[in-house]
């Protein structure tokens, strides 16, 4: 199972000045609420995360290389290099 969020977000709020008090997430314990699956659970950032699925869903044509940004609400992006995403060392697998 994959989770794609946002990491950090809550830390946004004094950058940008909204009140994001419904996005905390700090503190969760995901893996207390995830354990009892008996397969592997990967956490991404959905930006990457979005990436990675226009590499493996999207167009047959893209390129090798290329950078994939999201603007919205907030900016972010992810990056393929060789065909392979590139990713944080923040990515995680929480249970196996």
């Amino acid at each position: 199972m994959g989770i794609a969020l946002p990491y950090f977000l809550w830390e946004w709020a004094s950058v940008i000045g909204v009140k994001m008090k419904k996005w905390q997430l700090e503190g969760l314990d995901l893996f207390t609420n995830l354990v009892h699956f008996d397969f592997p659970i990967l956490l991404g950032n959905d930006a990457s995360c979005a990436c990675g699925a226009e590499l493996v869903f999207g167009n047959s044509d893209l390129p090798s290389e290329f950078l994939y940004l999201y603007f919205g609400y907030f900016i972010g992006g992810g990056v393929v290099i060789g065909n392979r995403l590139f990713t944080q060392v923040r990515q995680e697998i929480l249970v196996h």
